[in-house]
């Protein structure tokens, strides 16, 4: 048998290797990314969110149209919400100097609110884009 301090950095490798193992693996949730577009133009900044029952969901940000997440596998239901401001200014009445931009979201609520997106998220993660068309909400009201 070999002696002790010979055996010494292999005795304190396992349990490196097997915490460093763990640790992503072990919160049952996978990594998912992918990009975000409307009317084939990369949504500047929103959210993202899969719902994986009624009472939870996982929500990211998406920046330049991408996102990259961790979440548990399985059927979701996907809402994206994104805003801008709309040319409006909301003032404030004690100070007619200063306001502040009115945002809105831009994205119909087929894609939000009233979610038809779906995602099915393998135990592997992967990749998930949306690409996603319609009427842009902001440039609908200022035809009115």
């Amino acid at each position: 048998m070999k002696p002790l301090h010979k055996r010494l950095p292999l005795l304190l490798l396992f349990p490196v290797l097997f915490f460093a193992s763990g640790c992503k693996s072990g919160d049952g949730k996978v990594d998912v990314s992918g990009t975000v577009t409307f009317n084939g133009k990369p949504v500047e900044e929103g959210t993202i969110q899969f719902v994986h029952t009624a009472d939870t969901a996982d929500t990211v940000t998406i920046t330049d149209g991408k996102y990259a997440t961790r979440i548990p596998p399985g059927s979701k239901k996907v809402a994206v919400h994104a805003y801008r401001k709309t040319g409006e200014f909301l003032r404030d009445p004690t100070d007619k100097q200063s306001g502040y931009p009115v945002v809105s979201n831009y994205i119909p609520a087929k894609f939000n609110d009233q979610s038809e997106l779906t995602a099915e998220v393998s135990k592997s993660g992967g990749v998930h884009n949306f690409d996603l068309t319609g009427e842009d909400l902001i440039e609908k009201t200022k035809k009115k």
